[in-house]
């Protein structure tokens, strides 16, 4: 299955990334499947053992700094729903750490941050979706603030392809959040 969303975004990251020094890990829906690139999964767990019964979640993109992990992307490309939006944000929060196929062992950092990216494909046409966004963004926040979750900062972009070329609206915002939040 294509995914071209998730495979400009990733482009996006791999481009700003290096300008700060830190290291980035997608999941096999952000790379194209003709580069020969080795797919893998990004899953987070419940605990320092990692097994079926503590895994929670995969996640499409990790930006780590200092081996932890900082930064977590999420993109969808079809449900732009609350359900889905919160379940992602939720479920990546309670993790405590990310393990690699390879036994790569991430912990997540103290001030961690939360991107996701919702397709402007599937917004309806003078729809309210942006606006009921908003306050999703200002609702996580306050819930993240006051909780014990490692993810401090919560964003929603949201976007098409396009957008997230150089120069373009979703580049320049994934930009901002990396100046300001690194």
């Amino acid at each position: 299955m294509i995914h071209s969303l998730h495979e400009q975004v990733a482009k996006t990251f791999e481009s700003i990334a290096p300008k700060h020094g830190l290291i980035i890990q997608l999941d096999e829906a952000c790379v194209n499947k003709t580069t020969g690139t080795i797919f893998q999964h990004l899953p987070f767990f419940l605990s320092i053992n990692a097994h079926n019964d503590t895994e929670i979640t995969n996640v499409d993109i990790l930006v780590l700094k200092n081996e932890k992990v900082k930064l977590v992307c999420e993109i969808e490309e079809s449900d732009i729903s609350p359900v889905r939006i919160y379940g992602k944000a939720f479920t990546s929060a309670t993790a405590i750490m990310c393990q690699l196929a390879n036994n790569s062992r991430y912990d997540m950092d103290n001030r961690g941050v939360f991107i996701q990216i919702l397709s402007s494909k599937q917004l309806p046409a003078a729809s309210n979706k942006e606006k009921q966004g908003a306050n999703i963004v200002d609702a996580i926040n306050d819930l993240l603030r006051y909780g014990g979750s490692w993810i401090k900062k919560y964003y929603l972009i949201y976007g098409d392809v396009n957008d997230f070329k150089p120069r373009n609206r979703g580049y320049v915002e994934i930009e901002k959040i990396m100046n300001e939040d690194f």
